[in-house]
């Protein structure tokens, strides 16, 4: 949501949403060195057809057009979501933000919760 402050974390292990049967893991995540954001921009239900060169200016390195975003979609979400198939993935949308980094911080726990 515009406005908002995020924590970017980097996942350490995969997490996994079972949509049949309505299994769930939830990644474990590192709060070393996270990213801390404000959102400026949100599109929602966005064609790939309408997704021009301007989205992918700050995208990750590896993300650079509309074929390399669907790979990595299908990647990122054929394993959290295994029993959809190519087409049912890349049929949920696409959404696209905006963000201002404002920080980075590290955060330790003396316990685990």
């Amino acid at each position: 949501m515009v406005g908002n402050i995020y924590v970017l974390a980097k996942i350490v292990e995969r997490g996994f949403f079972d949509n049949v049967s309505g299994e769930e893991k939830p990644p474990t995540l590192s709060l070393k060195d996270v990213i801390v954001v404000r959102c400026v921009k949100v599109e929602n239900n966005v064609p790939y057809g309408k997704l021009t060169p301007e989205y992918f200016n700050f995208s990750m390195k590896h993300i650079r057009d509309v074929p390399t975003l669907k790979d990595a979609i299908v990647k990122r979400y054929g394993a959290s979501m295994p029993r959809l198939s190519r087409e049912e993935i890349l049929s949920l949308g696409v959404s696209w933000q905006l963000l201002e980094i404002l920080d980075r911080k590290s955060f330790t726990f003396d316990k685990v919760f």
